[in-house]
Protein backbone atom coordinates (compact mmCIF):
# COMPACT_ATOMS: atom_id res chain seq x y z
CA UNK A 1 0.00 0.00 0.00
CA UNK A 2 1.29 3.47 -0.83
CA UNK A 3 0.90 6.58 1.27
CA UNK A 4 1.08 10.27 0.51
CA UNK A 5 4.36 10.57 2.43
CA UNK A 6 6.19 7.78 0.60
CA UNK A 7 4.78 8.00 -2.91
CA UNK A 8 2.85 11.16 -3.71
CA UNK A 9 2.77 10.47 -7.44
CA UNK A 10 1.44 6.94 -6.86
CA UNK A 11 -1.15 8.34 -4.47
CA UNK A 12 -2.28 10.86 -7.05
CA UNK A 13 -2.64 8.02 -9.54
CA UNK A 14 -4.75 6.04 -7.07
CA UNK A 15 -6.97 9.06 -6.41
CA UNK A 16 -7.36 9.65 -10.14
CA UNK A 17 -8.30 5.99 -10.68
CA UNK A 18 -10.84 6.00 -7.84
CA UNK A 19 -12.27 9.27 -9.12
CA UNK A 20 -12.77 7.87 -12.61
CA UNK A 21 -14.32 4.71 -11.16
CA UNK A 22 -16.77 6.79 -9.11
CA UNK A 23 -17.76 8.71 -12.26
CA UNK A 24 -18.11 5.42 -14.15
CA UNK A 25 -20.29 4.07 -11.34
CA UNK A 26 -22.90 6.61 -12.44
CA UNK A 27 -23.15 5.02 -15.88
CA UNK A 28 -26.50 4.07 -17.38
CA UNK A 29 -25.03 0.62 -18.07
CA UNK A 30 -25.94 -1.20 -14.84
CA UNK A 31 -23.23 -3.87 -15.09
CA UNK A 32 -20.53 -1.29 -15.82
CA UNK A 33 -21.79 0.94 -12.99
CA UNK A 34 -21.89 -1.95 -10.50
CA UNK A 35 -18.39 -3.16 -11.44
CA UNK A 36 -16.94 0.35 -11.21
CA UNK A 37 -18.59 0.95 -7.83
CA UNK A 38 -17.20 -2.33 -6.49
CA UNK A 39 -13.69 -1.54 -7.76
CA UNK A 40 -13.82 1.98 -6.33
CA UNK A 41 -14.98 0.63 -2.97
CA UNK A 42 -12.24 -2.01 -2.96
CA UNK A 43 -9.55 0.58 -3.76
CA UNK A 44 -10.88 3.00 -1.14
CA UNK A 45 -10.71 0.26 1.47
CA UNK A 46 -7.26 -0.92 0.33
CA UNK A 47 -5.77 2.59 0.34
CA UNK A 48 -7.78 3.72 3.37
CA UNK A 49 -9.45 6.60 1.51
CA UNK A 50 -12.37 8.52 2.93
CA UNK A 51 -14.82 10.71 1.02
CA UNK A 52 -15.49 14.05 2.66
CA UNK A 53 -18.23 16.35 1.38
CA UNK A 54 -17.01 19.72 0.06
CA UNK A 55 -19.29 21.53 2.51
CA UNK A 56 -17.47 19.86 5.40
CA UNK A 57 -14.09 20.84 3.98
CA UNK A 58 -15.27 24.45 3.68
CA UNK A 59 -16.58 24.35 7.27
CA UNK A 60 -13.22 23.10 8.53
CA UNK A 61 -11.37 25.80 6.55
CA UNK A 62 -13.61 28.44 8.16
CA UNK A 63 -13.02 27.10 11.67
CA UNK A 64 -9.25 26.92 11.09
CA UNK A 65 -9.22 30.47 9.70
CA UNK A 66 -11.12 31.75 12.73
CA UNK A 67 -8.75 29.90 15.07
CA UNK A 68 -5.72 31.40 13.33
CA UNK A 69 -7.21 34.90 13.56
CA UNK A 70 -7.92 34.38 17.27
CA UNK A 71 -4.37 33.10 17.83
CA UNK A 72 -2.93 36.19 16.10
CA UNK A 73 -5.17 38.42 18.18
CA UNK A 74 -3.96 36.79 21.41
CA UNK A 75 -0.37 36.84 20.16
CA UNK A 76 -0.65 40.59 19.53
CA UNK A 77 -2.21 41.13 22.96
CA UNK A 78 0.55 39.04 24.56
CA UNK A 79 3.24 41.02 22.74
CA UNK A 80 1.64 44.28 23.82
CA UNK A 81 1.50 43.15 27.46
CA UNK A 82 5.12 41.99 27.28
CA UNK A 83 6.22 45.38 25.91
CA UNK A 84 4.26 47.25 28.58
CA UNK A 85 5.81 45.01 31.21
CA UNK A 86 9.28 45.71 29.83
CA UNK A 87 8.68 49.49 29.85
CA UNK A 88 7.32 49.34 33.40
CA UNK A 89 10.31 47.23 34.41
CA UNK A 90 12.75 49.72 32.92
CA UNK A 91 10.94 52.63 34.58
CA UNK A 92 10.82 50.91 37.96
CA UNK A 93 14.40 49.77 37.59
CA UNK A 94 15.49 53.35 37.01
CA UNK A 95 13.56 54.64 40.03
CA UNK A 96 14.71 51.90 42.36
CA UNK A 97 18.35 52.10 41.33
CA UNK A 98 20.41 53.92 43.93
Amino acid sequence: MTTTETAPKATQEVLAKVSSLVRLAQSDNEEEARTAAMQATRMMKEYRLVLIPEAEIERVKTVVGEAQALAKQHEAAGTQKMMIGAVVGVLLGGKLKL
